[in-house]
């Protein structure tokens, strides 16, 4: 029943997203969406609205149960280590999710593209009590409205039945 609900959800967003949102169908910043970044071809399309000028961090959230201590380091091993050498390249960036993320200012239904990286190799950020969070990027964004697209760009196995969100997220000052 959890699955159907996400997965209503996303489809919900990216119908939503289809025709331009109206302003309460746009996300304040914090956000975290479903994802099903392990299916090739799903798309998570969501338009957010950024406050203040910042770097924004995109990041996948691969979820599990807290009381299940196999899938806690099942992902564990997915997420990679978050290791640095001394030259500052990461040691271990886990399993490799491909993905396309674009970012487009909205302004009078004009869309200005700002952000396109197609990514696969991206490292650990955080964790919490029931997920491991993998940072995909960075993103200077100036205050505004904008619309977001994910795309999965490959079928991936090893994410089968893990839940997966799209995090959207700013360090405080």
């Amino acid at each position: 029943m959890r699955y159907l609900c996400s997965l209503l959800a996303s489809v919900a967003l990216v119908i939503g997203a289809h025709g331009r949102a109206a302003a309460s169908d746009i996300h304040s910043v914090p956000v975290v969406m479903p994802f099903a970044a392990q299916v090739k071809g799903a798309i998570l399309e969501l338009d957010v609205r950024v406050r203040e000028k910042r770097r924004y961090s995109f990041a996948l959230q691969l979820g599990f149960s807290s009381s299940d201590n196999s899938a806690r380091q099942r992902i564990a091993l997915l997420a990679g280590s978050g290791a640095r050498r001394a030259d500052g390249t990461p040691v271990d960036t886990g399993l490799p999710i491909p993905l396309e993320l674009s970012i487009q200012l909205l302004r009078s239904q004009v869309e200005t593209p700002v952000y396109k990286k197609r990514v696969s190799e991206f490292e650990l950020k955080a964790y919490g009590a029931s997920y491991y969070s993998k940072e995909i990027d960075r993103v200077w964004l100036e205050p505004g409205d904008y619309h977001i697209r994910v795309e999965a760009l490959q079928d991936i196995a090893e994410l089968q039945g893990t839940p997966v969100k799209l995090e959207i997220s700013y360090r405080r000052k």
